[in-house]
C-alpha cells in the first residue's frame, strides 16, 4: 500500500501545480507526469474500482484544465475544481 500512497502524494503535488502552469511546455510536461501516475494507479490490481475511477477522472479533468483536451461546455476552472474534488476523494480512500 505504501507504493499507492507515494503515487497519490506525487499526483497531488502535480495537480497542485496546474494553476501555475503557463507555457505549453509547462502544461504538457505537467500533464505527462499526471497521466503517467494516473495510468500507474489505474493499472494497479490492488487498487479498488472506485479509486481507479477517480484516477481516470483526474487524468481527464487535468487535461481539460490545462487546455490539452476537449473541455465540453465547461471552462478550465470548472475542470480544475473537479480535479481537486477527485484528488481529495482519492486521498481520503488511502489515508
Amino acid at each position: 500500500m505504501n507504493h499507492i500512497k507515494a503515487r497519490i502524494e506525487a499526483l497531488r503535488k502535480l495537480v497542485d501545480e496546474i494553476k501555475n502552469a503557463e507555457t505549453i511546455f509547462e502544461r504538457a510536461a505537467l500533464f505527462a507526469g499526471i497521466r503517467g501516475l494516473a495510468d500507474n494507479l489505474i493499472d494497479d490490481e490492488s487498487l479498488n474500482d472506485f479509486a481507479k475511477e477517480k484516477a481516470d477522472n483526474i487524468r481527464y479533468h487535468s487535461a481539460a484544465a490545462l487546455g490539452l483536451d476537449f473541455a465540453g461546455d465547461h471552462d478550465a476552472e470548472a475542470h480544475l475544481v473537479w480535479v481537486y474534488g477527485d484528488m481529495d476523494t482519492l486521498e481520503s480512500a488511502y489515508d
